[in-house]
């Protein structure tokens, strides 16, 4: 009897093994396969990770280097002219749910930002349709498109490769903050500027109401904002404001979710 115990704890053991690499094997190519998609969309935009890389390197944003005042100064002019080059129309052609592109200098963040009918689709789909566990970069279905609501929500995956918005949960440190300050979003009207103010864990709350028009209200969405925050960035926005958030899951279940909050500081159109 024990030697038959031992032997079916045995294949079970065996069983639970193989599952437990194929399932590995599968998250790695699911990786490799979103790492290579979005390499091509990069190139078919015309915005080559290099590129990208070689204009940081010109700004003095490097991750291991805090930027000089002139290199902030000249951020909104040399980003402006790297995300001009994006080909939107040739990406528009592929998909029309694009609504532009996303990039956060010095990070891995810099991708195609779709939006589609509902907030489940582009969980589990790339940005040119194809089944894939990354998703896509997607903005709230519920939002305007041309990011003229009071707060626009942004949603991606929390990647273990830090691809897609795995970089975010780095903005728990204010050192990180110092050198990652901006967020710039390019679509067919120029390119925007969006300054980093809150990072923090939250429930699926008030930090994902949208379309907040009453004054008080707003003074109290900043205020919640601000007070959730585990980074103090000196910023303080206005109840005029428009703001993103960033949204993407914390690893310990799905309960709550780390976001990431930036306000718009300006409209680069050439």
């Amino acid at each position: 009897m024990k030697k038959q115990l031992r032997k079916a704890i045995t294949v079970l053991l065996a069983v639970i093994f193989v599952c437990s690499s194929a399932l590995l094997g599968w998250h790695l190519y699911q990786n490799k396969q979103a790492e290579e998609l979005y390499q091509r969309v990069s190139e078919l935009a015309g915005l080559p990770q290099e590129n990208v890389l070689e204009a940081l390197k010109e700004l003095d944003l490097r991750e291991d280097h805090k930027p000089t005042q002139s290199a902030y100064e000249g951020l909104d002019a040399a980003y402006s002219r790297i995300l001009q080059n994006v080909d939107l129309g040739g990406l528009y052609s592929e998909n029309n749910d694009l609504i532009g592109w996303i990039l956060l200098p010095g990070t891995r963040i810099s991708y195609p930002l779709v939006q589609g009918d509902n907030n489940e689709y582009y969980l589990n789909h790339g940005w040119d349709h194809s089944w894939n566990t990354a998703g896509a970069i997607f903005l709230d279905y519920r939002n305007s498109g041309d990011l003229s609501d009071f707060n626009t929500v942004i949603y991606g995956h929390r990647m273990d490769n830090r691809s897609m918005f795995g970089e975010l949960h780095n903005y728990k440190k204010e050192g990180y903050w110092e050198t990652h300050p901006s967020i710039f979003i390019r679509d067919g009207n120029g390119c925007y500027r969006y300054d980093i103010f809150a990072a923090y864990e939250t429930g699926t709350n008030n930090t994902y109401s949208r379309q907040i028009t009453d004054h008080d209200d707003r003074s109290q969405w900043i205020t919640e904002c601000l007070q959730q925050s585990v980074i103090d960035t000196g910023i303080q926005p206005t109840t005029s404001d428009r703001f993103i958030t960033l949204s993407t899951c914390t690893g310990t279940g799905h309960s709550t979710r780390w976001v990431v909050q930036a306000v718009w500081r300006g409209t680069s159109t050439h």
